[in-house]
């Protein structure tokens, strides 16, 4: 490294205040040496803050631009967002919209990636970032999401804890417990069956329907309990969110028509 300037010039100066002391001083040799073994050592001791005070300052400096002038711009390219509510990636990670724990009116993801789980705002896949879609608006906020993600032992004994529950509310036969707690299972795996399956509730009034339709609305995917819903307002949640749907048919009775032939179109897998 080249000394500064600034750096010859301090020099310069303690050695002229050198000189000048050695003309005052000729007539005594001792102390003419004390004096020079000083100077010496302030001119030592200057050169080493210069050099420090120049390292500092260097590594401070951004460093310099290319000979022409172009200055280099490092900046990250942001990727293209992706809404999704479910995802399946190449290596088998299963990636599932869920409801923030910390913030109801939020969503993000539960990532399940080699018997793992765990949680993510976003995820980053390939050329894009896929991000949860949005509740705040409309009528995505009242579809119910699930708040995380147990482990459990084995299929039979999460369906079998299913009809437990529903047995439990609903003044059912076991055989008919075990029947919607199978369906409960198919609203969890809906990209997984070629066609949608359906649950009718039949019975006089007061006789429970409308409590497992309460029932269903806690336990399977993404429900959205609703007596009355237009044409527009069913299509837009399913393009999003492909939501189970218990629908309250005795206060649609008006509009059964319309009702059946909404949730013929979407009955199968890209309708």
């Amino acid at each position: 490294m080249k000394p500064s300037s600034a750096m010859k010039e301090d020099v310069r100066a303690v050695e002229s205040y050198g000189k000048a002391l050695d003309s005052n001083n000729s007539s005594c040799p001792a102390e003419t040496s004390r004096q020079s073994i000083r100077l010496r050592k302030s001119i030592e001791d200057l050169v080493l803050v210069n050099n420090s005070k120049s390292c500092l300052a260097s590594s401070a400096s951004p460093d310099p631009g290319p000979l022409n002038g172009s200055a280099v711009v490092r900046s990250r390219i942001s990727l293209p967002e992706q809404e999704i509510d479910f995802a399946e990636l190449d290596d088998g990670t299963l990636v599932e919209m869920i409801e923030d724990p910390n913030n109801a009116a939020n969503s993000i993801f539960a990532i399940c990636e080699n018997g793992t789980v765990r949680h993510a705002p976003t995820v980053e896949h390939e050329d894009r970032v896929l991000v949860p879609v949005p509740r705040e608006q409309g009528i995505f906020k009242h579809v119910r999401l699930p708040r995380g993600a147990q482990p459990c032992s084995s299929a039979a004994e999460l369906l079998g804890g299913i009809a437990a529950l529903i047995f439990a509310c609903i003044d059912i036969s076991v055989d008919d417990a075990s029947l919607i707690a199978a369906f409960v299972i198919s609203s969890w795996f809906i990209e997984n069956v070629p066609v949608a399956p359906y649950l009718a509730l039949v019975g006089p009034p007061r006789s429970g329907k409308t409590s497992l339709l309460q029932v269903l609305n806690s336990v399977c995917r993404r429900p959205l309990l609703t007596a009355d819903i237009t044409s527009a307002g069913f299509y837009e949640v399913y393009e999003k969110l492909s939501p189970t749907l218990p629908v309250d048919e005795t206060l649609t009775a008006g509009n059964r028509r319309e009702l059946f032939h909404l949730l013929k179109m979407a009955r199968r897998v890209g309708q």
